[in-house]
């Protein structure tokens, strides 16, 4: 009787084990399938601030989506979209003129891009904030913050990246009306474009095309 009851208990235990196991293992599906519906948003969201950046110029729609993909972000603990997330509600408050608020999330963007280890996103962030600066009339640190993304893009052969700073060094000595070092970062910018047929940002390749036709 003793070794019947003991042999029935060691069938509950093991029961209940299995019980456990399957429903960690449903538990961890559903938060897998959960996480990868997230990430499908957050980057539908981050598309859509860029497209209404790159083509419609609607500081609120820029915003609005940015700041629906740095809800998700934050939920799905993705510090890399999250910085993208910053990143993207940053410029939105650069095209209204809102200073106070772009500076926040530029160092913001920053911060993640650090903490995420993303060489890219630290460049494009400190770029930005080189056309916060810029919007402040400070050309001089304008101007240190895209050398130093110059030095990095250079460093580890981000060619997008130093296609982008060669653009913003060039605007920002064109704000300095120095025509002769502004031809030349426009021009750099121009043929490695070209040349290596690499990925560059709308709103980047654009500029450059139409600096050249001015």
């Amino acid at each position: 009787m003793i070794r019947q009851k003991l042999k029935y208990f060691c069938f509950l235990i093991a029961l209940v084990n299995t019980i456990y196991i399957l429903n960690s293992q449903e538990l961890s599906k559903t938060k897998g399938e959960h996480n990868h519906s997230n990430n499908k948003s957050i980057e539908h969201y981050l598309k859509n601030a860029q497209y209404y950046y790159d083509y419609k110029r609607n500081t609120d729609s820029i915003v609005y989506y940015a700041k629906k993909a740095e809800e998700l972000s934050i939920n799905n603990n993705s510090k890399l979209s999250l910085g993208k997330s910053y990143w993207h509600i940053a410029r939105g408050f650069l095209l209204k003129n809102q200073l106070d608020s772009a500076e926040v999330y530029i160092h913001k963007a920053l911060i993640a891009s650090k903490e995420d280890k993303n060489v890219e996103l630290e460049g494009i962030s400190k770029l930005l904030l080189a056309r916060y600066y810029e919007k402040k009339n400070d050309l001089i640190k304008a101007t240190e913050l895209s050398f130093a993304v110059i030095k990095t893009a250079e460093e580890y052969e981000d060619y997008g990246l130093l296609v982008h700073a060669y653009y913003k060094l060039a605007s920002t000595y064109a704000l300095h009306d120095d025509n002769e070092k502004y031809k030349v970062y426009l021009d750099k910018a121009y043929k490695l474009m070209k040349g290596k047929s690499i990925d560059v940002p709308i709103s980047v390749r654009s500029g450059i095309y139409t600096y050249l036709v001015d």
